[in-house]
């Protein structure tokens, strides 16, 4: 194992480990982990951009290996303008992924902040967007997701998408699509969740292709240099 390949299994496993310890500390230290890492990105455009099994996030190179690779699952969404929003807003286009909530006194301001100047340093390349998922769809609904997007100056025509749906879809997704978790912190003054930190890069296809270290301030520039990649190679 190269290592690219031992860096993504470990920064993947950190994320997923909490499934069998303690089911909120380990996943705060978790996230803490993450934080911390000198590493910006679990791969580089460099090594060539691999797919990922599912539930288990390890890289491979072959799309027809012998386990499942992540796609995008058929979800059906409601953005922040209350649009029905399916699978076909995907289709032909690079799309970089995270989860917030718009309660979050934390990260998620910060990390829809990053995602909003990758926007505006990725303006030459018009087929990528950008898509905020909430993990607490229960205080989420799309007035509010309006509302907080003004707030972050995210405008309607820009290609950044809020979604949300139904929390068991969500679970769903977070677990199964991302091997992560979406946590729902106990004996807090506030409503909080404990929530992966990446950025997720979805190809032409809706196939995972990068997973990017969120709190990384370099992150804008190591999404570029993926993007660019997935543009150069589509297969």
């Amino acid at each position: 194992m190269n290592s690219f390949s031992k860096l993504a299994v470990l920064l993947t496993t950190a994320l997923i480990s909490s499934a069998c310890q303690s089911r909120y500390k380990s996943f705060d230290d978790a996230i803490t982990a993450a934080r911390t890492t000198t590493q910006p990105v679990v791969n580089t455009a460099s090594d060539g951009l691999p797919y990922f099994t599912s539930k288990t996030l390890n890289p491979i190179w072959q799309e027809n290996g012998p386990a499942p690779i992540v796609r995008f699952p058929e979800v059906t969404w409601k953005d922040q303008y209350n649009q029905t929003q399916n699978q076909d807003f995907l289709k032909g286009k690079r799309t970089i992924v995270a989860f917030f909530f718009s309660t979050c006194a934390g990260f998620c301001p910060m990390l829809i902040e990053k995602m909003r100047k990758m926007q505006a340093s990725l303006y030459d390349l018009p087929d990528v967007q950008f898509l905020g998922i909430t993990v607490d769809p229960e205080l989420d609904t799309p007035a509010r997701l309006k509302d907080y997007s003004k707030q972050r100056g995210i405008k309607p025509s820009d290609p950044f998408k809020l979604l949300s749906a139904d929390a068991a879809t969500i679970q769903l997704l977070v677990r199964d699509t991302f091997a992560s978790q979406a946590i729902l912190r106990e004996n807090t003054d506030i409503r909080s969740f404990a929530h992966s930190e990446h950025f997720y890069l979805l190809d032409q296809q809706a196939r995972l292709r990068g997973i990017l270290n969120g709190t990384r301030i370099d992150a804008p520039v190591e999404a570029r240099k993926m993007l660019l990649a997935l543009r150069q190679k589509t297969n």
